[in-house]
């Protein structure tokens, strides 16, 4: 009889019970993979769909109307904006960023996934009322360099489908510039309220891509 055996060694010379562990975490992770990948697909499709709608190239926004006052040859005026035609650019460079990480309940697979995107554009043309008589136009711009979607998910365990949505945030969004062209005169007022525009505009963003990622997750 040989004396590897005799031992209650492997081939390689490693303990048999190390042999049958090393293989039950080779296993273990081998599922983890899967599962994985099961949540990486879901996603991935997800955006596939999302970014890839013809109705979000450029993806079309509702008018925004709002007035501030200001101060204009030493009277206190209100300038009264109004934004149409507007549009973001730039909802097909989302992807996944990383792989998921997940989890097993109760014949559902859990998914953490963490989403970013390219540059967004939201372009609007725009025109500001100056005591009822002025009415120059303008074309308003504001770019988005970096956002972050969290989102948790859950599919069944067996078919990889069935998903659901348990929660959706947007995790980041910073860097954001607003630029003015055709106001001449009164771009200086606009700068002044530049911090309250941004705001406004990060709520925006925010807004329309969270519902159009929930109404896509809900149609796949």
């Amino acid at each position: 009889m040989k004396k590897g055996l005799l031992e209650g060694k492997t081939r390689k010379k490693y303990p048999i019970k190390h042999a049958a562990r090393k293989l039950s975490v080779q296993m273990v992770d081998e599922l983890s993979r899967r599962r994985a990948e099961t949540g990486n697909l879901f996603i991935d499709e997800v955006i596939d769909i999302f970014a890839r709608n013809p109705a979000f190239d450029p993806y079309p926004l509702q008018n925004v109307e709002f007035n501030f006052q200001r101060i204009v040859l030493f009277l206190n005026v209100t300038l009264d904006v109004q934004l149409f035609d507007g549009c973001m650019e730039g909802l097909e460079t989302l992807y996944r960023h990383g792989y998921c990480t997940s989890r097993e309940k109760k014949g559902r697979v859990y998914f953490h996934a963490t989403l970013s995107s390219g540059p967004l554009n939201l372009k609007f043309k725009g025109k500001l009322t100056f005591l009822l008589c002025l009415r120059p136009t303008f074309n308003l711009v504001v770019s988005c360099s970096n956002l972050q979607v969290y989102m948790h998910f859950s599919v069944d365990i067996d078919s990889g489908k069935d998903g659901t949505l348990h929660k959706l945030y947007i995790k980041n969004l910073s860097d954001l510039e607003v630029n003015l062209e055709g106001l001449w005169l009164f771009t200086n007022s606009f700068n002044l309220i530049s911090n309250t525009m941004i705001n406004y505009f990060k709520d925006l963003i925010s807004r329309e891509i969270e519902n159009r990622l929930r109404i896509t997750f809900s149609k796949t």
